[in-house]
């Protein structure tokens, strides 16, 4: 710990039990910024104005802070899947599309987020059950929205084109990142690559 330094009026949010929040608004800010290979839990604490051992005492180490800023991600994302489909959507399979642009929308704005929470995931998901089960969730409103798709067309096969649909639209998510920051000159027409991800649902 550096000498001199004194927490500030954070300290009081700690016994509030508001700590967390606040270490991960910081958190989030810092990984937005630095990306997450200069995250420590040391810079987020002075910067959220406690004592590293306060956030040690929520978060435990590096890795436990970074799985929860993967699960704050997913529990934005299924906001925005959720909204995605809400009042106005018609067709089922319009429904699905929407939630693709959703997810691609949210990797476009949180690169650096979107990335702690694919990066680690096959690391540590199984330290952190919270963690397997927010990105569960994103990915059974995706199966839901198919399922009712299905429904209405006879299909059996939801896991299999909700699978599908995802792989899609994950995997172009990150060349998009990639080519955003200059790692790939190839600019991918979206439009046409969800067309034929969605043939399966009538919508290529």
């Amino acid at each position: 710990m550096a000498r001199g330094f004194t927490p500030t009026g954070t300290r009081r949010a700690f016994h509030r039990g508001a700590l967390p929040a606040v270490v991960i608004r910081a958190a989030r800010s810092a990984l937005e910024r630095d990306g997450a290979a200069d995250l420590s839990l040391r810079g987020v604490a002075k910067a959220t104005g406690v004592y590293p051992a306060a956030v040690s005492h929520h978060f435990g180490d590096r890795e436990g802070l970074l799985a929860a800023l993967a699960i704050d991600g997913f529990e934005q994302l299924i906001g925005a899947l959720e909204a995605a489909t809400g009042p106005g959507t018609t067709a089922p399979a319009d429904g699905v599309r929407k939630m693709l642009e959703a997810y691609l929308e949210f990797a476009r704005r949180h690169p650096a987020v979107f990335a702690v929470m694919f990066s680690p995931w096959s690391m540590f998901e199984r330290r952190h059950a919270a963690l397997e089960a927010t990105g569960q969730r994103a990915l059974a409103l995706l199966r839901d929205q198919v399922a009712r798709w299905a429904a209405d067309a006879a299909r059996a096969d939801v896991d299999i084109i909700t699978e599908s649909v995802w792989c899609t639209v994950h995997g172009l998510a990150t060349m998009l990142i990639e080519e955003r920051a200059g790692r790939r000159r190839k600019r991918f027409d979206v439009d046409a690559i969800l067309g034929v991800a969605l043939r399966p649902l009538g919508r290529g």
